[in-house]
């Protein structure tokens, strides 16, 4: 398969994985995995299907295997976290966050899952500190915007809390 073709079908099984089309998206990914079973992009994807499915078990398989390729990968990591952020195992999914933010610190969107994680363990100040950092990164961040209010609203800082819900909006 020419590199053409590769990026070809990566691009569609993207493009799938974004219209919630998830078995042609596999389908897609499936291809290129034939004839590179180590190819991060296809696993990604294909991770990113299982995710969304709520296959979290299957999606951290695939996440690992796709972080064994390329282990300097910082959305492999924020994947990894994410998934273990959904199965409610906030320890583990923390560590990942904090390597995928090691490794790229300029997303804004790993501190909003940052927040979200300090405050589903009730750490508020931690939550809005981390929703401010991925601010200072994207100010128009709408999940650092709604991480932000969430925080301020849980430090009964109201009134700021509806100055951040009028800026996101």
């Amino acid at each position: 398969m020419s590199d053409i073709s590769r990026q070809q079908y990566i691009e569609r099984a993207r493009l799938l994985l974004n219209q919630k089309r998830y078995k042609d998206a596999e389908i897609q990914a499936g291809i290129v995995l034939q004839q590179d079973p180590n190819d991060a992009q296809a696993l990604q994807i294909i991770g990113h299907c299982r995710l969304d499915a709520k296959k979290f078990d299957e999606a951290l398989t695939i996440f690992k295997q796709c972080l064994g390729a390329e282990p300097d990968d910082d959305y492999v990591h924020y994947l990894l976290a994410f998934c273990y952020y959904r199965k409610s195992e906030l320890d583990t999914a923390h560590k990942f966050l904090e390597q995928a933010i090691g490794l790229f610190p300029y997303n804004a969107g790993y501190f909003s899952l940052l927040s979200n994680i300090y405050a589903t363990q009730r750490k508020y100040a931690d939550a809005l500190h981390a929703a401010n950092q991925g601010l200072s990164i994207n100010a128009e961040d709408i999940s650092c915007l709604n991480a932000r209010s969430a925080a301020l609203f849980r430090l009964n800082k109201k009134e700021e809390a509806y100055e951040t819900i009028n800026e996101a909006l």
